[in-house]
């Protein structure tokens, strides 16, 4: 999953129909230049929107999941395994 915002070039014209796509409530948080988490975001919407976010998952190092953690203030212990790590996402 990973978070978006609609494009600065997009504003608040996100066209109407791409909330069938990603839901109303997503929709209208976008329209308020809000982020929202979308999980499988179809690449006809990547037009108007951007990634400001990504989320780890098990297809990412070590290395870059502690990164995510550490640029987001989470706390972990150096022994933790990816697994451990990525509940703590």
């Amino acid at each position: 999953m990973a978070t978006y915002k609609a494009k600065k070039t997009v504003g608040n014209a996100v066209p109407f129909w791409l909330s069938d796509l990603i839901g109303r409530d997503n929709h209208k948080k976008l329209i308020q230049r809000k982020s929202v988490e979308i999980d499988n975001v179809p690449k006809s919407a990547l037009e108007f929107i951007e990634v400001v976010d990504s989320k780890p998952t098990s297809s990412n190092t070590v290395a870059e999941i502690k990164a995510y953690l550490d640029s987001n203030s989470i706390s972990y212990s150096d022994s933790d395994n990816k697994t451990a790590l990525l509940a703590k996402v």
